[in-house]
Parts: C-alpha cells; sequence; structure tokens
C-alpha cells in the first residue's frame, strides 16, 4: 500500500500549474446561456454527469457538446458504449450541416451529407461537392484530427484502456454511457457504478482534463414527472463523485399544469423544449434551469436557449 504523502504549500506552489488545475480554463459546452450558469464551461479536474430519461437527447447533447469543444481548439474523446463509430460519425455531420445551413437550406443537409461521404470513400476531397457539402467537409477538418470516436468493447474492458484512450491536459473527455451494462461477467457489468465514477474522477483530476458522462434513470426517475438525482441510476453511489450534475427533462411534463391550463398553445410550445437543469455544482449555483429548443431531427439542441421563467411542478408543490 502506498504511503499517504503531505505536501506542504510551498511545494505546490512549485507543482506544475496543469496538475493543479489554477488558472484552466473551462471547457465551454457551446449551449450560451449553460456556459453563463457554469461560469464558462465544464471545469478542468471535473467529473460532471448528464443524466435523463431513454430518448430525452443525451447522446445527441454530449456529441453536440463534444463538436462544439473539439471547434474551439479542445482535444476531444467522446466514447460510446451504444452507437457505432459510423452513427456518431453521421449524427455529426448532421449536426455541421444544420449550423451551417440557413433555414432554407434544411432541404439540401441529406444529400450534402451522402456526396460528403461518398467523396472521403473515394479519395476526393473536393470538386465535386455542393456548396454545403464542401462547407460540411471544410469545417469538420478544421477539428476532425483532434477529435477521437471510439467504442468501448464491454468484453474486454479496463479503465487503463479508458485512461489510454483519454485526450492531453485541458481536454474533454466523455462517456456515453457511465451506467453502461455488459452480459459478460468479465466485462463492464462485474464493475459498479460508484468504481466507474471514481475512476473517471481519478482519471480527470490527474490527467487535467473535464470528464462529461451520460447516466440513465432508476424506475422512480422513469415515472416521475420532472427526474431529480434521486431518479438518477445508483444515484447513492454516483453523487459522492460528482462535481457536476445536469439533467435533462422534457419541459411540458416538468414544468406545472398552471403554465398551460389558459393558454393551451403553450402545451405545443413546451413539448418542443427540454430542460437542462444545473442540479448540483460544486463550483458554483445549482437549480439553475435552462430551456432548449429540440432540433432533434439534425441532432442538437438549439443552442441560444434561455433561462426558465415557468415555474417547474416540483415549486408549486413545495410552495402548496
Amino acid at each position: 500500500m502506498t504511503a499517504f504523502k503531505a505536501t506542504t504549500a510551498a511545494d505546490l506552489l512549485n507543482t506544475p500549474t496543469a496538475n493543479l488545475h489554477i488558472g484552466a480554463a473551462p471547457v465551454a459546452t457551446g449551449l450560451a446561456p449553460l456556459d453563463d450558469a457554469l461560469h464558462g464551461g465544464l471545469r478542468i479536474g471535473d467529473l460532471s454527469v448528464l443524466a435523463g430519461r431513454p430518448g430525452i437527447g443525451k447522446t445527441v447533447t454530449a456529441l453536440q457538446i463534444a463538436r462544439n469543444a473539439a471547434l474551439d481548439g479542445r482535444a476531444v474523446t467522446f466514447v460510446c458504449s451504444e452507437h457505432s463509430n459510423s452513427a456518431l460519425l453521421e449524427r455529426l455531420l448532421v449536426l455541421e450541416a444544420r449550423s451551417i445551413a440557413r433555414e432554407d437550406e434544411s432541404h439540401l443537409i441529406d444529400s450534402a451529407i451522402h456526396e460528403v461521404i461518398d467523396s472521403a470513400r473515394g479519395g476526393s476531397r473536393h470538386g465535386s461537392l455542393s456548396p454545403l457539402g464542401e462547407e460540411v467537409l471544410s469545417r469538420v477538418s478544421q477539428y476532425g484530427s483532434r477529435f477521437v470516436i471510439t467504442g468501448i468493447d464491454s468484453s474486454n474492458f479496463s479503465f487503463h484502456q479508458l485512461e489510454a484512450l483519454s485526450p492531453p491536459a485541458e481536454g474533454l473527455l466523455i462517456v456515453d454511457r457511465l451506467d453502461a451494462r455488459s452480459s459478460s461477467q468479465d466485462g463492464i457489468e462485474s464493475i459498479t457504478t460508484a468504481d466507474f465514477a471514481s475512476a473517471l474522477k481519478s482519471i480527470a483530476t490527474r490527467l487535467g482534463i473535464s470528464v462529461l458522462a451520460t447516466c440513465g434513470t432508476n424506475q422512480g426517475g422513469m415515472d416521475a414527472r420532472r427526474l431529480a438525482i434521486s431518479g438518477i441510476k445508483d444515484a447513492a453511489s454516483l453523487d459522492p463523485f460528482c462535481d457536476l450534475i445536469l439533467i435533462l427533462n422534457e419541459k411540458a411534463r416538468a414544468v406545472a399544469d398552471v403554465a398551460i391550463a389558459f393558454n393551451p398553445a403553450k402545451s405545443d410550445e413546451f413539448s418542443r423544449q427540454v430542460l437542462i437543469t444545473v442540479e448540483k455544482n460544486r463550483a458554483g449555483r445549482g437549480s439553475v434551469n435552462i430551456e432548449f429548443d429540440k432540433d432533434f431531427e439534425f441532432y442538437r439542441l438549439n443552442p441560444q436557449g434561455s433561462f426558465l421563467i415557468e415555474k417547474l411542478l416540483s415549486d408549486v408543490r413545495s410552495e402548496g
């Protein structure tokens, strides 16, 4: 067993800044109001969790954050246990095309993506692409070399493997999903959520990177109108290791009924929106609710968003 070693403040002052994470700029998510709420984004050395029910948009949001960070100059590794590399690449290309195309050009996105893929497979990079296809390829080429997309082989998984895949210092590692399990007794199934979270926190701290992991819900979370920390899968084991917990909810399900009782048109509007709640934040304010319009057809949230005005169902019940 390694003996505990005390360190003086003077020794710490002589420690490389990268190891202390002092002054390290946070990793911006590219979702404007969320970055405002987090004072810049995801902190270096932190483990952040993005939780939500099935189909709420965890992978969509995580991949969008990864793309935004890579475009901003960060090294990013996106590790996924649920989608193939090719499926994630296609989502990334569609997201990129949507961020470039004007509203009246949305019908061109599908053909532009196929042009880019066919061009890459054929070894021809330019010349035969439409203007939108050219822009998509050019944009992805700006950050493609620092954006790693890989899967987890759950039958042959180790934390050393995950650490080896991690980006350089001040980069972003995304694990989709933290609560994944395998049918193999030698794989992820034998690793508890607490072990997984502890290892990810250790990787974030030792390597000086930011780690974001997605997570599903327990049965209570599935049944609740608004998912909270208690509804996250293995919440009690996970919570102690998390510096930041973000929760995705359907706005129409989470807000108080009074918000739409006298304005039925609001029901349709809310159904097209999701909430990201800063549920826990060791570095700042929690209980912050931000709404974003869904654009899931193009694998993204509208990045502008706004802070929630309406009362949540839980707020009304607590007042009562």
